[in-house]
């Protein structure tokens, strides 16, 4: 008898500790019904119970009649509903944290994908989260699950709910306009994230490396940048193509364009570091810190594709001299408008060295064979924290991961730009500028098929590669290193990039 006197106060316990969490979970709600019913037993008494529902359901709909109310009211709804989910994953997975279950705050739904921001309870770490990621998305169904910091409040953490591989559906077609002048201040946008928002990249005081293995998306995310670099005829243009005839198509572009020459490639190098220094000497007589828009300089960008050729290059010391120019320009070029994007294959610690890594503050990596592999690209310990490009299937080309604009790798799939686009987008580019496009631009351009023209060294020869009708009526023989060292800065048209 006393056994079941006990169980039966076991039950009736657990049955009122049920009752009060309810309670306490769904107080608004709850509030909500019995201000309602609370309602009508008044309106009842004083003008019955038909006019008393009336009335009840006028107001409610004259309420959410407006908008704000009507907003607010499902937004909650929304959250309540993810709050429930969550707190039935959590206890289910067995968790540590099921007495201690993050409080939804926001709750924002995506074309693929749903952000919550939780806010923890003491005791709570991000970490919990990370480890019962697998099992919220088996619970719900979802292609993944990513857990992101708050690096202003390490209490409040972003929680991606994605339905799918979004990356894996489709493709993404470039969204740029031939013809189109784009100011380059305005970003680059390479392709969209697992939120179906577009990926922006700002070009300015940056360097970026991009890494995967062959047919990974390298080639048409480079080519995403330069389509968009070209429409802003206030950019100058260097061109390294280690992989021809990859960017050859480009050449018409380019202020200078060298192959696989290593000696042209050191040439050019030597050209670059002369237009660096020049315009630090023109930044001291200012007496201002770095190049910007106001100055009328052009932003210089150098793209060098295949970077592991010219450092591995068979012969050793012109490889070396390539490396240690290069590291010197990546190391100084930011303040005098100079924007270095690297472009390599198989990435390895011997082929892209960690000295050159180091100075790039953004990265992009696409698929990889091995997590070592994309930490080379990424940096040293993302792939053990779930951020690996080995994990991107074969056939995803053109997904990779981004880091740079946000604290942690975001997934992105680049857009696709095709071949017929890329002969329009660069006939317009020529049109633009009044350039004829013939690509006989001087030893400079030519200087991947042949030798000859790289031993030189002197800037006046090498550093343009394309002719306009204004440079070559204005241009004389003994000023032309002078009027290149600044980025046609002499040009009066040019009036710097914005």
């Amino acid at each position: 008898m006393s056994q079941d006197l006990s169980s039966n106060s076991g039950l009736i316990d657990e049955a009122l500790g049920w009752l009060v969490k309810v309670i306490l979970r769904r107080w608004m709600e709850l509030g909500v019904l019995l201000g309602i019913y609370c309602s009508y037993l008044y309106l009842d008494k004083r003008v019955g119970s038909v006019f008393a529902v009336v009335i009840i359901v006028g107001v409610i709909c004259f309420l959410f009649s407006i908008r704000t109310i009507r907003r607010a009211v499902f937004g909650f709804l929304f959250r309540q509903r993810w709050q429930h989910k969550l707190e039935t994953a959590v206890a289910l997975s067995n968790s540590p944290i099921s007495s201690r279950i993050p409080v939804v705050q926001k709750a924002e739904r995506k074309s693929s994908s749903t952000r919550l921001t939780l806010q923890l309870k003491s005791g709570t770490t991000i970490s919990d989260l990370e480890r019962i990621a697998p099992e919220l998305a088996v619970h719900h169904r979802l292609g993944a699950v990513r857990v992101e910091p708050n690096n202003r409040d390490l209490s409040v953490v972003y929680l991606k709910l994605i339905k799918g591989s979004p990356l894996s559906d489709g493709v993404a077609l470039w969204p740029g306009k031939p013809g189109e002048i784009r100011s380059i201040l305005a970003g680059v946008p390479i392709g969209i994230d697992e939120e179906g928002e577009i990926v922006t990249l700002y070009l300015a005081e940056r360097s970026f490396l991009l890494g995967g293995e062959p047919g990974s998306g390298k080639s048409v995310t480079l080519a995403n940048f330069l389509a968009y670099l070209i429409q802003d005829p206030t950019v100058d243009l260097y061109i390294f193509d280690g992989k021809p005839p990859e960017l050859l198509s480009w050449k018409p572009l380019a202020k200078g364009f060298v192959g696989t020459d290593i000696n042209a490639a050191n040439s050019m190098l030597d050209t670059l570091h002369d237009l660096m220094n020049e315009r630090y000497r023109v930044l001291e007589e200012l007496r201002v810190k770095k190049v910007t828009p106001d100055l009328g300089l052009s932003l210089v960008v150098v793209v060098i594709d295949e970077l592991p050729y010219y450092l591995r290059n068979v012969d050793v010391r012109a490889a070396k001299e390539f490396y240690n120019k290069l590291q010197d320009l990546i190391a100084r070029c930011r303040a005098a408008g100079i924007v270095v994007i690297l472009s390599a294959q198989k990435p390895s610690t011997d082929a892209v060295p960690s000295l050159l890594r180091d100075l790039i503050p953004v990265r992009l990596a696409f698929r990889c064979s091995t997590g070592d592999a994309s930490d080379t690209i990424l940096g040293n310990g993302w792939a053990s924290q779930g951020y690996s490009a080995s994990s991107i299937p074969l056939h995803d080309r053109g997904v990779g991961f981004v880091l740079g604009e946000s604290s942690i790798p975001k997934l992105f799939r680049s857009f696709w730009l095709d071949d017929d686009t890329q002969s329009e987008v660069i006939k317009a580019a020529l049109e633009l500028r009044g350039w004829s496009g013939s690509g006989d631009s001087g030893d400079q351009s030519d200087s991947g098929d042949s030798g000859d023209s790289s031993g030189s060294g002197d800037s006046s020869d090498s550093s343009d590669s394309v002719n306009t009708p204004d440079q070559s009526d204005s241009s004389d023989s003994g000023d032309s290193g002078d009027s290149s060292d600044l980025g046609d800065s002499a040009n009066p048209s040019r009036k710097g990039w914005k």
